[in-house]
């Protein structure tokens, strides 16, 4: 990564060359212990080695000859199980469990403030459960949740502080699914808190670029769609999420404000098409300079509605040709959610998306394999 083989340099020429290594493995199994039982289980392992270098001035020219040096390593072995039961007819429970034990060590003296051997190691442990009942007079199924999962700080995290503390998600989920003829949907809610949660901070704000925090969150999500002939249905959606940051008294940074869409759907024979209507509230619950390691909160956000549309047919089987336009009317907005460089702060201009009429093209293959992974609770 450099500022002067595309460009003029702003300042002087820079370079920067990371290099990141990745071993690992997963093994998996599916037992079946009755009719009414089954579980998957499994082990799996991770060692990154993380390296870099820099240059800057005339030296940046020559970083060829320049070696990488190691600056971190992360471990991480996992073992997890899942396991479904059915109670009756009509209902059943998920359940599951994870324990990962994880270790980095600073390998280059002053990575994340420390020095060169410094370790880190946790025990995480994560695992849910999940209760389904189908109404016996009804067309409604119910389901109700609790999960719990931790994490240890990413390179990107401990790169500005090496000791951060583990973070820790405890969430409650509630909800109901339908379906009578032509009209299904859904309704989910949930309320979360986590303890430690990893706040990134713009450099320059504070004496330290990463910390600890408790906060908490609560939302949901619905859904609704209805058939209007054989050929034709349309669905509406809407989500949102109100967070927290309970040690601080502000909002939680990087929090999606309300947004939802209509959809209107055809498809016939070999041939499908359709248009959607997005629409996304303003974003004035910000706490500015603050985030995640992806991104930081920058200012308000304003509301914004687009319209795409797409059209497509079955070539053959399990091929299909779709071509479709995004922003169709052509106007200018911006997530409030963005992928920015933490490292280099918060920028006050927000990246506006592509304009319309771009179109976009795409050939599926699609095969019908179902994948179930257990959740893992450790990045690095």
């Amino acid at each position: 990564m450099d500022n002067f083989t595309l460009r003029e340099p702003p300042n002087m020429p820079a370079v920067g060359f990371p290099d990141r290594r990745t071993v690992g493995g997963r093994l998996t199994a599916d037992i079946t212990l009755g009719p009414d039982t089954w579980i998957h289980t499994g082990v799996d392992y991770a060692e990154n080695t993380h390296a870099n270098n820099s240059a800057r001035g005339a030296d940046a020219f020559g970083w060829r000859d320049l070696r990488r040096e190691d600056n971190a390593t992360f471990n991480d072995i996992g073992v997890f199980t899942e396991v479904e039961q059915a109670l009756t007819a009509r209902s059943w429970v998920t359940m599951g469990l994870r324990m990962d034990r994880s270790e980095v060590e600073a390998e280059k003296e002053g990575f994340g403030g420390v020095g060169a051997g410094e370790t880190e190691t946790s025990t995480l442990w994560s695992g849910f459960a999940r209760y389904e009942l189908a109404l016996q007079r009804l067309p409604v199924n119910l389901f109700a949740g609790v999960g719990h999962a931790e994490r240890s700080a990413d390179f990107w995290e401990r790169r500005r502080v090496f000791d951060l503390d583990d973070e820790k998600l405890t969430q409650v989920d509630l909800g109901a699914s339908w379906s009578t003829g032509r009209i299904s949907g859904s309704l989910s809610m949930f309320y979360g808190w986590m303890d430690d949660y990893i706040l990134i901070v713009q450099p320059g704000l504070e004496d330290i670029e990463a910390r600890n925090i408790d906060a908490s969150m609560i939302g949901g999500e619905a859904d609704l769609t209805v058939v209007l002939t054989d050929a034709w249905n349309v669905t509406g959606t809407v989500a949102y999420v109100r967070s927290k940051n309970d040690t601080d008294n502000v909002p939680l940074a990087q929090t999606p404000p309300l947004q939802g869409t209509l959809s209107l759907d055809y498809a016939r024979g070999r041939y499908y098409a359709g248009t959607q209507l997005r629409a996304v509230a303003r974003q004035d619950r910000i706490h500015p300079g603050y985030g995640t390691i992806y991104s930081l909160d920058t200012g308000e956000t304003p509301g914004f509605a687009t319209v795409s549309a797409y059209a497509g047919t079955e070539l053959f089987r399990n091929t299909r040709l779709t071509l479709g336009v995004d922003n169709l009317f052509d106007r200018t907005y911006a997530e409030h959610i963005q992928r920015g460089a933490a490292d280099l702060g918060a920028s006050d201009t927000p990246i506006n998306e592509p304009e319309g009429g771009r179109g976009r093209t795409s050939t599926t293959h699609c095969s019908g394999q179902r994948s179930l992974q257990a959740g893992g609770a450790h990045g690095a």
